[in-house]
């Protein structure tokens, strides 16, 4: 069950780790696309002290093109990192046009730098665009890491995000990020309204971790004081004006997301990224944005929505650990399903990249060699039965044949 804890903290189960992930995805709200101010091109430099080491590299309008462009999966043709052909052996429904020709696509400047940029991040990076990252694609490189130009093309070819190509607040660019695995429990998402933290939550809203209820105060106090020491002032820039694009909704350009993750070990915070507060960035825990500005209401005094109701801001304050809602999942049980004020309490939110994945056993399957040889299986048992109804009267010399297929097909999977 979800609980927040303004008041009394609380308690879980963990979990295995992830990769340096970012961008849970929701639209709802007035904002159409991202802005230019929460693209990393923007903030990354602004924050490169409390971040991970990032290569920024601008995309050619060639290579965009071939993102956007629908049909068959062409991966582009790489001097570095391959791809396995497709095995003579193998039975493939090839096009029945004869006039389509699928050609592999050539980048070679891109994939240079790439590779450079790849190799100074120590071998092994996590890419991302503007705004958001490949993830929902981990299937099909068996992860997100990226150790070639070759990794990074299938993954973003393969991801079916929203990338937000055609955004005219910043032009489309790599981002390659040093490779951190990341403990997913030290992941959590800040909302900022009126240049006020007024809400947090795990960033992994679909599972349960093991809070204890000093490590709940350990992470309030830090999350207070990374908002208040890198994020509050840094809100404005020396100009006067908001890099933050913020909430069109209230009209305050100081009203912000920030995803941040709380290294126990090294003691130091790092900012994951910079979102919009409304619109596309999901609100996880807090299920609707309706639910975070009525809380971030409610803290500012707030009457109907007016704020002139509100009281007239002074200069800025420390921000108080207890004064956010800190909202966690708990592994505790069962009977108790409601609130202190009796409303029903939300679920855990499934992760939407369910509709990604496959089943794991298939997983398995695959990882272990076996897939190929259950294939192989299946079919000679298809043409066993086919050859025993052509023929009722097959002797027990078919039998040991039978036999015979399936220990070889178990030799091969041994090989």
């Amino acid at each position: 069950r979800l609980q927040g804890s303004v008041t009394p903290p609380l308690t879980g189960t963990s979990q295995r780790k992830k990769a340096m992930g970012d961008d849970d995805s929701k639209t709802s709200g007035s904002v159409a696309s991202p802005s230019s101010a929460t693209s990393i091109t923007t903030w990354v430099k602004r924050h490169a002290h409390c971040t991970f080491r990032t290569k920024l590299i601008p995309l050619p309008a060639s290579f965009v093109r071939y993102l956007q462009a629908e049909g068959p999966l062409v991966l582009p043709r790489t001097r570095t990192g391959h791809w396995d052909p497709v095995d003579e052996d193998d039975e493939v429904e090839w096009p029945e046009d004869d006039d389509e020709v699928l050609t592999e696509p050539e980048f070679p400047e891109l994939e240079g730098q790439i590779a450079r940029a790849i190799d100074r991040l120590g071998g092994v990076a996590f890419a991302r665009l503007n705004w958001r990252s490949p993830r929902d694609a981990s299937w099909f490189n068996g992860g997100l890491e990226c150790t070639s130009a070759a990794d990074v093309f299938g993954l973003l070819k393969a991801s079916a995000n929203d990338f937000y190509l055609d955004n005219a607040a910043a032009p489309p660019t790599l981002a390659l990020r040093e490779w951190w695995d990341l403990e997913p429990s030290l992941e959590f998402r800040g909302f900022v309204k009126h240049a006020r933290l007024v809400a947090a939550c795990q960033r992994k809203p679909d599972t349960c971790f093991n809070y204890a209820t000093e490590d709940l105060t350990t992470f309030r106090t830090r999350l207070a004081a990374f908002f208040d020491r890198r994020l509050r002032d840094r809100a404005i820039d020396e100009t006067g004006d908001s890099p933050l694009a913020g909430d069109s909704r209230s009209g305050d350009s100081r009203s912000f997301v920030f995803d941040v993750y709380v290294d126990t070990k090294s003691g130091k915070d790092w900012l994951i990224g910079l979102k919009d507060y409304g619109g596309h960035t999901n609100p996880l825990l807090f299920h609707e944005w309706t639910v975070v500005d009525a809380i971030a209401d409610q803290d500012d005094g707030v009457v109907n929505g007016d704020r002139d109701s509100a009281p007239s801001a002074g200069p800025a304050a420390p921000t108080n650990p207890s004064s956010f809602e800190l909202r966690v999942t708990v592994a505790e049980a069962a009977a108790d399903t409601t609130t202190a004020e009796g409303d029903p309490k939300p679920p855990v939110v499934p992760s939407e990249m369910h509709s990604s994945r496959a089943p794991s056993d298939i997983l398995d399957l695959a990882a272990a060699g076996g897939l190929d040889t259950f294939i192989d299986a299946v079919r000679e048992q298809a043409k066993g039965n086919f050859q025993h109804d052509g023929n009722s009267s097959s002797s027990s010399d078919d039998d040991d044949d039978a036999v015979t297929t399936e220990e070889e097909g178990e030799d091969s999977a041994e090989e």
